[in-house]
Formats: C-alpha cells, structure tokens, sequence
C-alpha cells in the first residue's frame, strides 16, 4: 500500500461487485476515500463496510505496533526481575502450574514429585511425619501463607509432560461447563435466532457474521484456549461480552414498522431475561457464601489477646488456603497439617498426638489454631478463640 491518492475522493459506480469492486478496494488502498454507488444495496454495503476495514487496517498497524511497545516497557521490568530470579528468561509460571493442577492433577499445595513422571521438586517443602502428614515451609518465602505466596518457587523442576487422555477428559468438561454457562444466556441465543430468521436467510446471515470477524475471532479464540485448562466464568466475562457483541453487529433487519417493532420487543425481552438471571446468580452467590469475616476478626482478635503479634510464627490444622484470619492477624502460617489429613490427626492417639505438637514446636511456630475440634476428640490443652469454632494450642518453648 501506498499514498498516492492521498486525499483524493474516486466515486465508483456500480462499485457493489466484478470490476467496480476491486477498483474501490484498490484506490481505498492507496489511501483515496471512497464512495461506492450501486443499485445492488446489499452488496454495495458489503464492499463498503471492506472498505471501512482497509482504512482501518492502515489506521490500526502504527496504533497496534505503539500499544505492543508501550506494553513491552511496562512489562520489561518485571519480566526482568522474573528472569533473574529464576536464572531463566520468563515471564512467570502462570500457564504452566495452572496446566498442571487443573488438567494433569499435580498437587497445588506440598507438591512432592508425584505423580510419576512429572519430575523431581528442587526445593519442596519439608514433610517432617508421615501419618499425619505434616510440612514445615517457613523459610525462604515469606508471606502470609508461603505456600500460596509463590508457588513457582517450590513447583521448581516440575515437567509437565502431554497426556491425551487427561486432555480430552478436561475438553469434555468444558463443553459441559460451556452448556451451563451459555444455558444461562438462552434469551440472548433465542432472542437473536429470531431476529436472524426473520431479518434475512440463513446464508446471508452466515455473510454477515463472518463479516464481524474482528469482534468474534478473539473471542472465540480466548474461549477455545480456556478450554483446554479450566472454565472459570469470571475470567470469561469480557470475551463474552465481546462474542455478544459481534453477534449482535451482525444483525440485519429491514426498516419496515413491523421490524422495528420486532427489533424493540425482542431486544426487551432479552434485556429482562438477562437481568433475571444476573439477579438470581447474584442472589445465590450471597446465599451460599461460605467465607465470615466477622469470624475471621473474632479469630485474629482473639489471637492478639493470646499474646500472639504480628509477624509471630504460627501453625495451622486444616485448609490453611482460606485461613483469612492470618492475614488479619498479620501472622505467618510456617507449617501445617492439610485438610485431608486432619481426620488421622483427631483419630489419633494422645501419644501420636503429643509427637506431632512437638515436630509443631520445632518449626518455631507460638501456637497451632485448627477449626473445629471433633466432639470425639480430646480437647485437652486447646483454647475456644472466642466464640467462634476456631481453637488454639499454646506451643511451650
């Protein structure tokens, strides 16, 4: 392309195909503006609306190449920081972790070598007992729960090798998380099938789909790439506002009355649908909320009346993951017993327990808090955090 018929106008008569066409995509090329004239509306309008996409394409590439390099100056320090931490070129783990977890069922948490043939861990963290399970990570990483804080950190020397199987099995999920999520928007799908039908026939609205490639492509592309992995539908809400909106620019209707009036009470309807179901997520989103932050105060006041301050070492019985009272305590969670281990812990002996509240006290930590004691179990020794479910257990040093 050039600019040589820069601010020039070119009129095209029966521009709207053959000859007539390819002259109109030609002179918008070399950067004329031009107007398409022909009998032939619809097709006009089609070599038109390509014309629109020329012009915007030599608008777009310098806008494009500004937004990548004003991205990479952003992004080179931290990519850099990344890269010299782990003697590597990296932009983060990200990808590679969430791959593993979700599809090929490496363990998220305490991570050490299994399953087999995913590697040898550089630096786990320790497993000091057996039955229960319990793992000291109180250094290096810092945080409130290290774990969690930089999980590509005790991840190091993970592979993650292609399995088939493991991959056809996490597709077949998210087709079905696919058909609830999409099932949820059935007015938008039954309210634009109707305005298809009607407004023109079924290839001609094909056309004019294909047409919104630039709004469809990167949404179906991203949808495609979430379900290889994982279906979250909160990380999918832009890219389906994105697919609804080239659905919706793809629509054609004549303006007959009776189609406007099609046009506003199908719209209507789907806005109200919509509406409802967005209302009714939202209120059982709130009804089935599991997290109490009036719990998680209670639970960290209660640890600061213990003589527990912040920056104390502590450690945790249970899903220390969603031990929100840590952060608001201010305490760092150094070792733990994991939630699926907690049951061999309670069903103990006292002996086998005492043994393990020692292994606790070497790892430095000033107490152990644990929710819900079960009522079988001993509770000597362990202090009620208010009037919460939490208990504590005083480490003597």
């Amino acid at each position: 392309m050039t600019d040589r018929l820069k601010g020039k106008v070119a009129l095209i008569t029966g521009g709207a195909s053959g000859l007539g066409a390819n002259a109109a995509i030609l002179m918008a090329q070399e950067g004329a503006s031009v107007v398409v004239a022909d009998i032939a509306h619809d097709r006009g309008k089609a070599v038109a609306d390509k014309l629109g996409s020329v012009g915007h394409f030599r608008t777009a590439v310098p806008r494009v190449l500004t937004a990548v390099i004003v991205f990479g100056l952003i992004a080179s320090p931290f990519i850099l920081a990344l890269s010299q931490r782990t003697g590597r070129l990296t932009f983060g783990d990200s990808g590679k972790l969430a791959y593993a977890w979700l599809v090929q069922g490496v363990p998220q948490v305490h991570w050490q070598g299994d399953p087999p043939g995913h590697g040898t861990p550089a630096h786990p963290t320790r497993k000091l007992a057996d039955a229960p399970a319990l793992y000291e990570f109180g250094t290096p990483i810092g945080g409130t729960y290290p774990v969690r804080y930089d999980p590509a950190y005790w991840h190091d020397g993970l592979v993650v090798p292609f399995d088939l199987t493991q991959q056809l099995r996490i597709l077949g999920l998210s087709a079905l998380g696919y058909g609830e999520l999409f099932g949820r928007q059935a007015g938008l799908i039954v309210g634009f099938l109707i305005l298809f039908t009607w407004a023109q026939s079924p290839w001609r609205g094909m056309q004019q789909l294909a047409a919104q490639w630039a709004l469809l492509l990167p949404a179906l592309a991203a949808l495609g790439l979430y379900a290889l992995v994982y279906i979250e539908p909160r990380y999918l809400g832009a890219f389906i506002v994105l697919f609804w909106l080239g659905v919706g620019s793809g629509v054609r209707v004549a303006g007959a009355p009776t189609a406007k009036h099609l046009i506003a009470c199908v719209s209507t309807a789907m806005v109200v649908s919509l509406l409802m179901t967005v209302s009714l997520l939202t209120l059982r989103a709130l009804t089935a909320s599991t997290v109490s932050w009036d719990v998680s105060w209670q639970v960290a006041d209660g640890l600061h009346r213990m003589g527990i301050h912040p920056g104390d070492k502590v450690a945790c019985i249970g899903d220390a993951a969603t031990a929100y009272w840590a952060r608001l305590a201010r305490v760092h969670i150094v070792a733990e017993i994991p939630l699926p281990e907690t049951g061999d812990f309670w069903a103990a002996d006292p002996g086998v327990k005492g043994q393990v509240l020692e292994i606790f006290t070497k790892t430095e930590a000033q107490v152990v808090v644990t929710e819900q004691v079960p009522r079988h179990a001993s509770a000597s020794g362990w202090q009620q955090i208010g009037q919460t479910n939490h208990y504590a257990y005083p480490l003597q040093r």
